[in-house]
Protein backbone atom coordinates (compact mmCIF):
# COMPACT_ATOMS: atom_id res chain seq x y z
CA UNK A 1 0.00 0.00 0.00
CA UNK A 2 3.06 1.93 0.30
CA UNK A 3 4.05 2.12 -2.97
CA UNK A 4 0.04 3.61 -3.96
CA UNK A 5 0.20 5.55 -1.22
CA UNK A 6 -3.37 4.53 0.29
CA UNK A 7 -4.80 4.22 3.74
CA UNK A 8 -4.29 0.33 4.29
CA UNK A 9 -6.97 0.72 6.70
CA UNK A 10 -9.17 2.57 4.33
CA UNK A 11 -8.45 0.18 1.09
CA UNK A 12 -9.25 -2.97 3.09
CA UNK A 13 -12.79 -2.14 3.99
CA UNK A 14 -13.32 -1.06 0.43
CA UNK A 15 -12.02 -4.61 -0.59
CA UNK A 16 -13.87 -6.66 2.45
CA UNK A 17 -17.73 -4.93 2.07
CA UNK A 18 -17.95 -7.29 -1.19
CA UNK A 19 -16.39 -4.26 -4.06
CA UNK A 20 -15.66 -5.84 -7.50
CA UNK A 21 -12.28 -5.96 -8.74
CA UNK A 22 -12.94 -3.23 -10.59
CA UNK A 23 -14.56 -1.23 -7.76
CA UNK A 24 -11.31 -1.25 -5.71
CA UNK A 25 -9.17 -0.36 -8.45
CA UNK A 26 -11.38 3.01 -8.72
CA UNK A 27 -10.93 3.11 -5.05
CA UNK A 28 -6.95 2.96 -5.78
CA UNK A 29 -7.46 5.68 -8.76
CA UNK A 30 -9.45 7.77 -6.77
CA UNK A 31 -7.70 7.85 -3.55
CA UNK A 32 -3.62 7.85 -4.50
CA UNK A 33 -1.53 11.29 -5.53
CA UNK A 34 -0.30 10.76 -8.83
CA UNK A 35 2.83 8.89 -8.36
CA UNK A 36 5.97 10.58 -8.96
CA UNK A 37 9.16 9.02 -11.13
CA UNK A 38 10.96 7.60 -8.77
CA UNK A 39 8.70 5.44 -7.10
CA UNK A 40 7.72 4.37 -10.19
CA UNK A 41 11.25 3.68 -11.25
CA UNK A 42 12.23 1.82 -8.15
CA UNK A 43 8.95 -0.34 -8.83
CA UNK A 44 10.04 -0.77 -12.23
CA UNK A 45 13.06 -2.14 -11.56
CA UNK A 46 12.56 -4.33 -8.60
CA UNK A 47 9.57 -5.89 -10.58
CA UNK A 48 11.43 -6.83 -13.78
CA UNK A 49 14.14 -8.57 -11.90
CA UNK A 50 11.70 -10.52 -9.47
CA UNK A 51 12.70 -14.04 -9.35
CA UNK A 52 16.05 -13.63 -10.42
CA UNK A 53 18.44 -14.69 -7.57
CA UNK A 54 15.84 -13.54 -5.01
CA UNK A 55 13.53 -14.30 -2.67
CA UNK A 56 10.88 -14.91 -5.40
CA UNK A 57 12.90 -18.09 -7.06
CA UNK A 58 11.38 -20.54 -5.30
CA UNK A 59 8.03 -19.84 -5.92
CA UNK A 60 9.04 -18.90 -9.84
CA UNK A 61 10.51 -22.59 -9.80
CA UNK A 62 7.14 -23.73 -8.25
CA UNK A 63 5.35 -21.79 -11.44
CA UNK A 64 7.70 -23.03 -13.70
CA UNK A 65 7.20 -26.71 -12.85
CA UNK A 66 3.40 -26.30 -12.64
CA UNK A 67 2.91 -24.96 -15.83
CA UNK A 68 5.43 -27.20 -17.71
CA UNK A 69 8.25 -25.07 -18.00
CA UNK A 70 10.80 -26.53 -15.74
CA UNK A 71 13.28 -27.12 -18.52
CA UNK A 72 13.62 -23.69 -19.72
CA UNK A 73 16.42 -22.00 -18.37
CA UNK A 74 15.74 -18.80 -20.70
CA UNK A 75 12.67 -18.33 -18.27
CA UNK A 76 14.43 -16.13 -15.01
CA UNK A 77 12.51 -13.31 -14.00
CA UNK A 78 8.29 -13.54 -13.47
CA UNK A 79 8.20 -11.28 -16.24
CA UNK A 80 9.45 -13.29 -18.34
CA UNK A 81 7.54 -16.30 -17.02
CA UNK A 82 4.04 -14.33 -17.68
CA UNK A 83 5.56 -13.73 -21.36
CA UNK A 84 5.71 -17.09 -22.19
CA UNK A 85 2.91 -18.51 -20.03
CA UNK A 86 0.38 -15.82 -21.96
CA UNK A 87 1.73 -17.02 -25.61
CA UNK A 88 3.62 -13.49 -26.27
CA UNK A 89 6.93 -15.38 -26.75
CA UNK A 90 7.52 -18.85 -27.70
Amino acid sequence: MGYLELDYTKFTECVLTGNSDAECWDYCVKNDPEPNDLPTLAWNDFASERGWSDSGSEPLKKFKDESGFADREDIQTFFEYMEVDEGRKV
